[in-house]
């Protein structure tokens, strides 16, 4: 057998092995890739969504808080607004109390007046009666009659009627002033009344809305049609790179190879078809 068919026919089997080993590496490789992908992104997937559990969560206990400040403060409000109203209503029952307390006095001093001025006009008519009466009895001793005892009894009697409407146009003007009084009075509570009305009390701020729920961003799963057509294609550039025949031919001329003195040596083994049928060179043969 040719040296160089020898190498050919080896060159094939050999091509045959490391299409075999080929094929299985790239099958390998390919699973493995797709094994590292996959885990690759499940693990994104679960740090994706840890991610967005916290700030969820975070989000959460900033709305929680907010609601609770909220919830503080439109309490301090409605306690501020029923003191406020207790306040008003304690102020304005003592200062109708106190109003009420004037109006007595003022209404009791009206009705003193009133008996005052009845007892001057009373002791104006009595002052009077008596006067005519001692201008009568002197005039009836004196036994003076006529015009002019009338005259001294219609003096006596002018004097009784003047004196008289002069105590109650006084009594009318007493009795002006003190309800006069009343009005004043009533002008008082009312202001008093109206300087504890509860004041407006600004709402308490809303609470910030809630952050929009995070969702975990979906990761992109390796495609098991990817992992194969790798396979397939690596499969295929191992069958082309290593189990096609290498036929090659002797070559002539200037390139010739030339005896170096070595013998081929054939190693027999496992049948007429078996690897260690193949030529080699022993370089170390005589």
């Amino acid at each position: 057998m040719c040296v160089f068919t020898a190498a050919a026919l080896g060159t094939t089997a050999m091509g045959a092995t490391m299409a075999n080993v080929g094929l299985g590496l790239s099958v390998a490789q390919a699973g493995m890739g797709y094994v590292q992908q996959s885990r690759a992104a499940d693990a994104q997937e679960r740090a994706n969504r840890a991610n967005a559990r916290i700030t969820n969560q975070y989000n959460q206990e900033v709305y929680d808080r907010g609601v609770a400040q909220y919830e503080q403060e439109s309490q301090y409000r409605a306690d501020m607004m029923a003191r406020q109203n207790e306040r008003y209503t304690e102020n304005a029952e003592r200062a109708v109390a106190d109003a009420l307390r004037n109006y007595d006095l003022i209404q009791d001093r009206i009705d003193q007046e009133n008996v005052v001025a009845s007892m001057e006009i009373n002791k104006i008519a009595r002052d009077s009666r008596a006067a005519q009466s001692q201008a009568i009895a002197g005039a009836a001793d004196r036994e003076v009659a006529g015009q002019s005892v009338d005259y001294l009894l219609d003096a006596i009697a002018f004097n009784e009627l003047e004196g008289a409407q002069n105590v109650r146009m006084e009594r009318n003007w007493r009795h002006t002033a003190l309800m006069g009084s009343m009005d004043e009075v009533q002008a008082q509570t009312q202001a008093r009344i109206d300087s504890a009305n509860p004041q407006p009390i600004p709402l308490p701020a809303l609470p910030a809305p809630m952050a929009p729920t995070m969702v975990a961003s979906p990761v992109t799963q390796p495609s098991m049609m990817t992992a194969i057509t790798n396979a397939a294609t690596g499969a295929l550039n191992s069958f082309t790179n290593f189990y096609q025949p290498q036929n090659i031919a002797p070559a002539t001329g200037a390139y010739a190879p030339q005896s170096l003195g070595f013998t081929p040596q054939t190693t027999m083994g496992y049948g007429s078809k078996g690897f260690r049928n193949q030529s080699y060179y022993n370089p170390w043969s005589g």
